[in-house]
């Protein structure tokens, strides 16, 4: 999902990205174009709103300003992956 320039260039538009989260039901999302939201890196951010609307993700970010978050804990996306 390139979510463009981290959501900050549209009013409300890091809420919608959370909305597009939920409504896909995807069990791993691929983001990039991060950026730090309201000066928490933009990955933990997801995690904690996810959660706060009910939905368990984990969630792991580059330096690259990219980023994965799943609904299984990475030891067991490493297996699911190698399949």
């Amino acid at each position: 999902m390139n979510i463009w320039m981290g959501g900050s260039k549209v009013d409300g538009a890091v809420g919608m990205i959370v909305d597009e989260i939920i409504h896909s039901d995807a069990d791993i999302i691929f983001l990039n174009e991060l950026r730090d939201y309201r000066g928490e890196n933009f990955i933990s951010y997801m995690v904690k709103e996810l959660n706060r609307r009910g939905y368990t993700f984990y969630g792991k970010n580059s330096p690259l300003s990219v980023g994965v978050l799943s609904r299984f804990p990475f030891p067991r996306i490493h297996l699911l992956l190698s399949l």
